[in-house]
């Protein structure tokens, strides 16, 4: 557990050294009324994408802590991504039927 804690810091360490290499432009649009209204344009963070932060971490684990790689910090990463995505992908096919579906059945 401290050897991914020291290898979090690291990452934490990185991402706020380079913030600038990882900021995107995005519109944030207004609900109402079922019409997406560009209301103003925020930067964020970058997570997903080709120029995202975990995309340089797993190209590029050398640029983090030079010859020192995060290796058991990026295992956990690809861990949570994959889980996320199958916890996610699951929920909507699961609200898909809910809504698909006869009262009945």
């Amino acid at each position: 557990a401290d050897i991914v804690k020291n290898q979090l810091l690291q990452v934490k360490h990185f991402v706020r050294d380079n913030r600038s290499q990882f900021i995107v432009d995005c519109d944030e649009h207004d609900d109402e009324d079922d019409k997406k209204t560009l209301t103003r344009t925020v930067k964020r963070l970058a997570l997903v994408g080709e120029t995202n932060i975990a995309h340089t971490l797993f190209t590029q684990p050398e640029r983090v802590a030079g010859s020192n790689i995060p290796n058991q910090f990026l295992e956990l990463m690809d861990y949570i991504i994959a889980y996320r995505y199958n916890q996610s992908e699951t929920e909507r096919a699961g609200r898909n039927m809910t809504l698909s579906k006869t009262l009945m059945r």
